[in-house]
């Protein structure tokens, strides 16, 4: 079968494989005489090396390395994220009703309520660089946080008490805000500076959009979610820094 693609990322036939490995032992051997007649070519070793990796099937483990860590431009235009955010992105959008502890008999009835945060500077600038992070609370008490560029925390049902009931606040207090919001089909990323608020109704779909920095004033309405956020947020960082030192 005919493949496309890099020599070393592409798919290896067994012959492909014996053949590379042929090859690393002959460029072995004339970096070996090298080395004896006091002539050394490092150019025989490096073919060597990466001959006999590919022989012994590094290729596949850097093709799948390379399809597990490339970026997807796809569905948000611009902006680039990685595969397993796009998956998990998919999954919270189609969480119905039922799973999430609420009656489908009940009309505008929020039961989860999703935010991205495009990040800015440390000053609270815009950047030029589309990173975002996506929380979400479910009326169950399940939340999550994930990057666009990689990482995050999953709190199911059992998980702290403390985020369960975080979770479930922001649920509650997005009911009174559902005027505020306007029906929508599409789940985009907000750019440096913005913030996109999305609830999960029974009837459908709910947008807010404003400034990353209007939200943070206590006057602002969704304050209140954004403040509770913030305190998951930690504790998603803290799980995080614990993770990476075991």
């Amino acid at each position: 079968m005919k493949t496309k693609g890099a020599l070393f990322t592409g798919q290896a036939t067994p012959s492909m494989r014996l053949f590379a490995l042929v090859l690393g032992l002959l460029a072995s051997g004339f970096f070996v005489r090298g080395l004896t007649s006091g002539t050394i070519e490092f150019i025989w070793i490096i073919l060597a090396v990466a001959l006999v990796g590919y022989g012994f099937g590094a290729g596949e483990f850097l093709k799948r390395l390379q399809e597990r860590t490339k970026i997807v431009p796809g569905k948000h235009g611009k902006f680039k994220v990685l595969p397993e955010y796009q998956k998990w992105r998919d999954y919270i959008f189609g969480v119905t009703e039922e799973p999430a502890g609420v009656s489908s008999g009940q009309p505008d009835q929020v039961y989860g309520v999703i935010v991205d945060v495009g990040l800015v500077d440390d000053n609270g600038n815009p950047v030029d660089t589309n990173h975002v992070i996506t929380q979400t609370a479910f009326a169950t008490g399940e939340s999550s946080l994930k990057t666009s560029f990689g990482g995050g925390v999953i709190f199911g049902i059992g998980g702290p008490e403390d985020v369960s009931e975080l979770a479930k606040q922001i649920v509650r207090l997005a009911q009174p805000l559902l005027n505020t919001t306007k029906p929508i089909n599409t789940h985009d990323l907000p750019e440096s500076g913005k913030i996109y608020f999305y609830f999960l109704t029974t009837s459908g779909v709910r947008f807010y959009g404003c400034r990353f920095n209007e939200v943070y004033s206590q006057q602002h309405p969704f304050s209140e979610i954004m403040s509770r956020f913030g305190t998951i947020k930690n504790q998603a960082d803290g799980a995080m820094n614990r993770f990476s030192k075991e």
